[in-house]
This record gives C-alpha cells, structure tokens and sequence, in this order.
C-alpha cells in the first residue's frame, strides 16, 4: 500500500499539469481560426510540456540511463549549459517578435517577417531550441526516454 502512495503523488501532479495545459489548448482551438495563419492545432510549447512529462513517467517506471555515475558533476554543468543557452535563444526570440511588432503564437497572423538575429541562421529556431530543451533535460534527467 505505501508503494503506491509512492508514485501516485507524482503522477497527480503531472496529470493535474497536463489536464491545465489541454484545457487551455481546447478553448484556444474552439475560437474561430486565423485563416490568414499557420493554423497549427497543437501549441509547440505544449507538445514540449507533454513529451517532457511522458519522459519523465517513463523513466521513473523503467530507467535508462546512457552517462555513468561518476560523471554526474559533468552531466549537471552540460544539461543546465544546454537547458539555459536553449532558454536564452528562445527569450531573445521572442524579443525579437516584440520589436517586430508580430504574433510570436504560431495560431495567429504573422505581421512582420523576422530576418535578424537567430532567425538570419534557421528557419524555426524557437523549435530548434525545444528540442535542445529535450536534450538538455535528457542529460539531466540521465535518461535517453526524452528523447525517443
């Protein structure tokens, strides 16, 4: 019995988490679609959310690890260095977006197009930078199922 209570508080919390982010994405979906927008139907930033969660319960219930335990220092310097550049890239993304004056939410219009900056290198460089985030988490976590 206190088995279950072990992993059960957890997975409450995440599902909790999961059930605010799809309930926010369904209102966003039943508003009436930007025709003049990429329509996207599935907020990115959620679908981060969601694969991070989903690692996360799987690792708990069947680890796998790829970094030895004697590199631990080594993995929390290297997941947080990728976690936080990735996180740097996507606020000055979005500083980007501000000074542009555009819609950075995929949903809507797009009124200016972003060629400076991060964007003068990639096409999505918000999208690379989530899966940095997945990366980085992955190292930190030790686990590679963020990753499949």
């Amino acid at each position: 019995m206190a088995e279950a209570n072990q992993w059960t508080s957890p997975l409450v919390a995440a599902v909790a988490v999961v059930r605010l982010a799809v309930v926010g994405w369904a209102k966003q979906m039943l508003k009436k679609p930007d025709v003049s927008s990429a329509q996207v139907r599935f907020p990115p930033p959620l679908m981060l959310l969601l694969v991070a969660l989903l690692g996360v319960g799987l690792d708990y219930f069947f680890p796998l690890r790829f970094i030895p335990p004697s590199w631990n220092w080594w993995r929390w310097i290297f997941g947080s260095s990728i976690t936080t550049a990735a996180v740097a890239i996507i606020l000055f993304c979005a500083i980007s977006f501000k000074k542009a004056a555009t819609n950075i939410q995929p949903w809507k219009e797009s009124t200016a197009m972003i060629l400076s900056g991060p964007y003068a290198y990639s096409r999505n460089p918000i999208y690379f930078c989530f899966n940095l985030i997945l990366g980085g988490f992955s190292v930190l976590l030790n686990s590679l199922w963020p990753l499949l």
